[in-house]
């Protein structure tokens, strides 16, 4: 069965008993939820934005061969800033970097952050307020504080059972599936 946009918006609106109708959502939200679909559905890779300090090279290299061995698209970073001022990149051109990474977050479903001993710059933490607001999954390499356990198999096996009653023509295995990859994105 072919997983719509539409049909993830609706299970949030149950799940969360919260939402609007699809037709009253604006079109950036339906279009986050079509790309959620597209994924779903195996339809193209998630494409995955790397962000934190460029003076961590060795580890934007290694996320960068692991995402993509994972079958991500990858975007990350122009240059490492902090080993290349060998390039005499000016301010400007690092303001103009940092604005460009900015578009590359737009274009991602989700971001990688390369938190380094859970370091986090000014920068870094622009880009994930960023990509906080623009409703972007985020991903950290370091846990950034420690979080109380849940348990996730019980939420994820509780939300297939509400998707199955839902939609009753999906199979166990296609509800937790999207109860997976709709568990991943809220």
């Amino acid at each position: 069965m072919q997983i719509t946009g539409q049909m993830i918006h609706e299970t949030y609106c149950r799940v969360s008993g919260d939402g609007k109708p699809w037709q009253d959502i604006n079109d950036a939200a339906k279009d986050r939820y079509n790309r959620m679909a597209t994924m779903i559905n195996g339809e193209r890779p998630t494409i995955v934005c790397l962000c934190g300090s460029t003076r961590f090279g060795e580890a934007f290299r290694e996320a960068n061969l692991q995402e993509t061995l994972a079958g991500k698209i990858v975007l990350s970073i122009g240059c490492e800033w902090h080993s290349d001022q060998a390039l005499h990149l000016t301010s400007d051109d690092k303001e103009r970097l940092d604005k460009l990474h900015l578009r590359k977050i737009d274009l991602a479903d989700e971001v990688f952050i390369l938190n380094v001993g859970g370091y986090v710059g000014e920068s870094t933490q622009r880009e994930i307020e960023y990509a906080w607001r623009a409703g972007k999954l985020i991903s950290w390499l370091v846990d950034p504080a420690p979080v109380e356990a849940i348990d996730e198999e019980a939420i994820l096996t509780g939300l297939a059972q509400e998707i199955q009653q839902s939609y009753p023509e999906m199979n166990d295995d296609e509800a937790r599936t999207f109860a997976e990859h709709a568990y991943r994105h809220w």
